[in-house]
């Protein structure tokens, strides 16, 4: 039987105080570590590093007091101190709102007990307005996360520290805690063969994701994309083979009916990673008319310029190949999993003759009636069916989702797709 052991960092409630108690740890477990720490965010000189203390919710010289006792006292988080009068105190927020009151009032507390040369530091999830009392300086979770996996190869508390701002963003997410708040950045995709898929994980990830590429002016400008438009509503649950989260175009008018326009889709799977374009099975009747009226001849070119386009940008990342998929479904009920009744999935490569694919050594032959099938099941649509283009991208052929990489994978993926936008929406 397996043994479910708390996790070291886990001893308060307060998910502030968590976070803070997991960063004392570090700071006081390894010293290389909280000098470089100083270095980065306090700007110490190297003389009076060797010299300091790390005290948690409480005051040099006193003791530990209870969890509830530090919050009513208003205690900082974390004070490094040294004896010659210098003093940093650490204020750690993620979702509560920074006061500068607090601050100020850290500062002063410190300074009557015989610091004479005092520094705050404010840590929160989310960019603030708080203007910032003198010797206070901001910073936020995401700089200490990339900090400390900056730190990973020379420091064991650097990685557990880096590990449990992953694990408890997981838990946080997971527990609607966070909301606009976030602890770490985006730094790929991290499930391979070693690291087998979690949902919640995944979860946490895509979240990630989705705010970044929400951010990237290039969508709106190429695709018309609606940055500022909400993604699903709620990403609930605990379980599923898949994950995923869209990004409207303003030419929906209206994002939360999403399924009658086409959308840019990223789904986070078991075994791949998988932006695409979706013309969902809902799409208005003029859209759906505009692509029909390519006929198969027309429907074929746009798909080869797709296809062109995402070869050229996975140029170097053989892993990932142009996909297109149609689906059919049905659903149980309103709320359940869609039960998959067909499908056709197929490397885009297959409609391109060799002489459409320069230095493509894929291997995949011509055989163009895959194309063909399918732009026939959706010509005569009588049933429930979803249309993607996208680039297919499994874990274990495709290292480079596994990194930074992995956003300009999914802006190239959708940016590709513009040929046959253009058409719908014309």
């Amino acid at each position: 039987m397996a043994l479910a052991v708390r996790n070291l960092f886990d001893q308060y409630k307060q998910p502030e105080n968590r976070l803070s108690h997991a960063l004392a740890v570090a700071l006081a477990e390894d010293p290389r570590l909280r000098r470089s720490f100083l270095r980065h965010f306090a700007h110490s000189s190297g003389e009076m590093e060797a010299k300091i203390d790390v005290a948690e919710q409480r005051l040099p010289g006193e003791s530990e007091p209870s969890e509830e006792e530090a919050d009513r006292r208003g205690l900082p988080d974390i004070c490094l101190y040294n004896d010659d009068g210098w003093a940093l105190a650490i204020e750690c927020k993620v979702e509560a709102r920074l006061s500068a009151a607090q601050l100020i009032r850290h500062r002063k507390t410190l300074e009557r007990r015989g610091f004479n040369r005092v520094t705050v530091l404010a840590v929160t999830g989310k960019d603030t307005s708080v203007r910032l009392p003198r010797k206070v300086s901001l910073h936020k979770w995401t700089d200490f996360y990339d900090w400390a996996c900056a730190e990973r190869v020379r420091s064991e508390w650097a990685t557990r520290f880096a590990d449990y701002l992953e694990t408890v963003e997981r838990t946080f997410v997971e527990d609607e805690y966070l909301t606009d708040a976030t602890l770490t950045h985006f730094s790929g995709i991290p499930f391979s063969p070693n690291r087998p898929y979690t949902y919640l994980e995944a979860k946490r990830v895509l979240r990630l994701a989705m705010d970044e590429l929400r951010k990237t002016r290039r969508l709106e400008h190429a695709l018309d994309a609606d940055l500022k438009a909400p993604g699903r509503p709620a990403i609930t649950g605990k379980n599923g083979s898949s994950v995923w989260d869209f990004i409207p175009l303003k030419a929906a008018h209206r994002p939360n009916v999403f399924t009658q326009c086409p959308h840019m889709t990223l789904s986070i799977g078991e075994e791949r990673f998988y932006p695409h374009v979706t013309i969902p099975n809902g799409i208005r009747g003029t859209l759906r008319r505009n692509l029909l009226e390519l006929k198969w001849d027309g429907f074929r070119d746009v798909v080869a310029d797709i296809a062109g386009r995402m070869c050229r940008a996975v140029q170097g990342c053989q892993g990932a190949h142009p996909t297109l998929r149609l689906q059919q479904r049905h659903y149980r009920s309103q709320r359940s999993e869609p039960t998959v009744d067909a499908l056709v999935h197929l490397d885009l490569r297959t409609a391109l003759k060799r002489a459409e694919r320069p230095r493509d050594r894929s291997g995949v032959k011509y055989q163009p009636q895959w194309l063909e099938a399918a732009f026939s099941a959706f010509e005569s649509k009588a049933s429930n069916l979803q249309l993607e283009f996208g680039l297919w991208m499994p874990y274990d052929r495709c290292p480079e989702v596994q990194t930074r990489k992995a956003l300009d994978l999914v802006v190239a993926a959708w940016l590709s797709c513009k040929p046959i936008l253009r058409i719908m929406l014309r």
